[in-house]
């Protein structure tokens, strides 16, 4: 028996045009008398010129760029349409913002999804991965029932990747998965049931190339359960939980089925030797008043938790955390205090356990209608136990190591405005310390200082920024400071149809009070506007770095680029 997940895997582009004729079709018979088609949005169009002496050229000395952001509107119907098309590489695992199409047309409570999309179901399950395929959402406004689904290629085929992947070059099989998310109730009183099912194609990588890469095709299947209930007018409670069958190879040998949970999915999922079932669980209670708000949230992730529907995930830890909010002397001062602690390791099978303990507490001030202050501090304490440290000294002999760190962190900001006339004056300071020790007398110190003053003058379209950044990292003794300042300014001419925008910064870096580098950077741009929808653009950017150290050389970067841009009215 074919694979439902991978049926269609070949014609994703059949399942596009069939669904686009279905959607034409129902917009041509709607009316004897077509209504008025209307577009709003923008196309872009860049193409940047790279040059680069003194060291190995970071990307390609050409590269152009065409995109949209656009909405198509017909009778009742809107459609938002975005695509992306470039040069750029588009071999990653996951779908990139790279050569990329999508439409999502709407009528009434009825969504359609069509190419590059993505969908939430929660966190555990389907949580806003990008795919390749079609999807549908049903919602009325005041329905108790809520429908939503989808079908697409979650992953391509790659034997090799590139830098720029996400997954810095793992290969992969093509994986494609299906789901769908039923909501009951409304009205702050609903409950979510969910399945989603994701699975590689074995065939799309010969078996030679991926035993020599050593990757397998896997194979899972997730349901959820979500929900939301407003237990007052104040309390709220959110709960989510996840179950997840998990194979990490489909050639694997079936297993009698000796988990209950898998006895009542039928062909959905089959055990394997390699299966393994893990859950996830969060919940959220918030309270709120008046002049106060209070929370309390727990998480537990099951060892290697995985989900098709989120790539990057976490797992085998739980946490528990609490905080509280409010306002006095009429909201001129908020607080907000938060703490919690989590831990790892929760059936005992790794070699070290960690035990972190997390706290934070941030205010902001309004002073005065001139100043405004900003502070927040923030206590990360991580006690590590290796649980299976061997001792060499005496063999056989199974002991215990601890490890401590404690990292605290203290931001301060502010603020003041001046307003005289059609000149508005302001001053901003900023500054963020921190600092980590460990028992194993490892200490490193971090703190950042910047200092702002910026002048906008309303009435001559002018603004200008002056600031100087230091920035200081010392770690076992060793201490790198980087500092210098930055000016920038922008300028509207001819009735706001220009703008220009300069900037430039001169930062010296320094090792143990030694110069090391002085870098130049220098950026120039302008746009010009016509009174018919169309924009053009030049952006200009030059980078110079001197080095006096050996191991730092000199070089110069150079990017160029040219813009288009077209605005659609209603």
């Amino acid at each position: 028996m074919t694979d439902p997940v991978l049926a269609l895997n070949s014609k994703p582009l059949y399942v596009f045009a069939l669904v686009l004729i279905l959607v034409s079709g129902i917009l041509t018979c709607a009316y004897a008398q077509p209504p008025e088609f209307k577009i709003s949005g923008s196309v872009n169009g860049s193409a940047i010129g790279y040059g680069v002496s003194g060291i190995p050229a970071r990307r390609d000395p050409f590269y152009w760029l065409v995109s949209s952001n656009l909405t198509l509107s017909y009778w009742k119907i809107t459609a938002p349409l975005t695509f992306t098309v470039s040069q750029q590489d588009h071999t990653f695992r996951y779908p990139q913002p790279f050569n990329q199409f999508g439409i999502s047309p709407k009528y009434k409570s009825v969504t359609f999804h069509i190419g590059y999309r993505s969908l939430n179901f929660s966190e555990f399950t389907l949580a806003g991965t990008i795919f390749m395929g079609g999807g549908v959402e049903v919602a009325p406004p005041n329905g108790s029932v809520k429908v939503s689904a989808m079908y697409g290629r979650l992953a391509k085929a790659r034997l090799v990747g590139g830098i720029n992947d996400l997954e810095f070059g793992i290969p992969s099989f093509e994986r494609w998965g299906y789901g769908t998310k039923v909501t009951l109730g409304k009205n702050g009183q609903e409950v979510d049931f969910i399945v989603f099912r994701g699975r590689d194609d074995p065939s799309s990588i010969d078996a030679a190339s991926a035993a020599r890469l050593g990757i397998t095709p896997a194979e899972n299947f997730v349901s959820g359960l979500n929900v939301r209930r407003n237990l007052s007018k104040r309390v709220n409670l959110n709960v989510e939980y996840a179950l997840s069958a998990y194979t990490k190879d489909i050639r694997d040998p079936e297993q009698d089925a000796e988990y209950t949970y898998a006895n009542y999915l039928g062909g959905l999922y089959t055990p394997r030797i390699s299966s393994q079932f893990n859950s996830a669980f969060q919940g959220q209670l918030t309270y709120r008043a008046e002049k106060y708000q209070l929370n309390a949230k727990y998480r537990r992730l099951g060892p290697e938790y995985k989900t098709m529907g989120s790539p990057f995930m976490n797992n085998d830890f739980e946490d528990i955390s609490g905080g509280a909010a409010s306002a006095f002397f009429q909201n001129k001062l908020n607080v907000s205090v938060n703490a919690g602690v989590q831990r790892n390791n929760l059936t005992n099978t790794q070699e070290a356990r960690q035990t972190r303990f997390i706290g934070s507490i941030n205010t902001s001030i309004t002073a005065s209608d001139r100043l405004n202050i900003t502070l927040s501090y923030s206590n990360f304490n991580s006690t590590t136990t290796q649980t299976r440290f061997f001792q060499q000294s005496q063999v056989g002999i199974i002991d215990s190591l601890l490890y401590l760190q404690v990292t605290n962190n203290f931001t301060a900001g502010a603020s003041y405005s001046l307003q005289q006339g059609a000149i508005t004056k302001s001053i901003v300071l900023n500054s963020n310390y921190q600092v980590a020790s460990d028992n194993q007398n490892n200490n490193s110190v971090f703190y950042n200082a910047n200092a702002g003053y910026v002048v906008n003058m309303t009435a001559k379209d002018l603004s200008i920024n002056t600031n100087m950044n230091i920035n200081s990292n010392r770690v076992a003794g060793l201490e790198n400071i980087s500092a210098g300042p930055t000016l920038s300014a922008s300028k509207m001419l001819m009735e706001k149809k220009i703008r220009t925008t300069f900037s430039s910064s001169y930062i010296q870096t320094y090792q143990m009070k030694e110069l090391t580098s002085s870098n130049i950077t220098a950026r120039l741009g302008g746009s010009y506007t016509t009174k018919t929808k169309h924009t053009f653009g030049i952006d200009l950017s030059w980078l110079h770095r001197v080095g006096t150290v050996a191991s730092m050389g000199s070089f110069s970067e150079f990017r160029g680029g040219v813009t288009y841009n077209y605005s659609f009215s209603n």
